[in-house]
């Protein structure tokens, strides 16, 4: 049946992985009009809209949603994302923060809002950020990896190699964390170790072709 809205959806899923944005917004549409209440729906409106910078579409929807249910993680977190490409920061925080206080693991959020600190040259904040989180989740790498590039970037070597050398008891084959860890030693004139940290990285990924 045309109408079903099952049937629409996963319709509207379909056009949507063949990149055919047009198609898919048409049917994730007709589910909003059959059933305003459709949260799902809203969610790949918004996505759509925002993934081809019709912001103001964007803003439209996940505002429309967070309406409907303040408590939606995934609207707070698009939404956020939007006003951060608008330039809108501080409204772009107060979303990733209420983003992490819906759903405090989501790392997606927490590397946004880190990012957002970042831009406005707040390391101390980031810092603090991506270390209580870690006290939270410390198997998270691609946190501990951001938190070491950014002690290195503030020239805290010792936190960095620290950092980075936890990163790597957890993922020894971790490309970017040994690269990183070796720049760390360069920046410090430790030569030997960074060297070393390339001879490790081509005998834990012998295969890797950009090395």
């Amino acid at each position: 049946h045309p109408d079903d809205i099952d049937t629409l959806m996963l319709s509207g899923g379909l056009y949507l992985n063949l990149k055919d944005a047009k198609n898919a917004l048409r049917r994730y549409r007709r589910v909003i009009e059959l059933d305003p209440r459709n949260e799902t729906a809203y969610l790949y409106v918004g996505t759509i809209y925002a993934d081809n910078r019709r912001y103001d579409k964007a803003l439209e929807y996940f505002q429309k949603l967070i309406e409907m249910n303040p408590e939606q993680p995934m609207a707070n977190y698009y939404l956020a994302k939007v006003q951060m490409d608008l330039g809108q920061l501080t409204e772009a925080e107060e979303g990733f923060k209420r983003t992490l206080a819906l759903k405090p693991s989501w790392e997606s959020a927490l590397l946004d809002l880190g990012g957002l600190y970042e831009r406005q040259r707040r390391p101390d904040q980031t810092m603090k950020l991506y270390r209580d989180f870690l006290a939270a989740y410390p198997n998270r790498i691609n946190v501990r990896l951001r938190l070491g590039q950014l002690y290195m970037r503030e020239q805290k070597f010792d936190e960095a190699e620290e950092t980075l050398a936890a990163a790597l008891k957890q993922d020894r084959s971790n490309r970017e964390v040994r690269l990183t860890l070796g720049l760390v030693y360069l920046e410090q004139g430790r030569h030997d170790q960074a060297i070393e940290q390339m001879a490790m990285l081509l005998v834990e990924t012998p295969g890797d072709p950009k090395l």
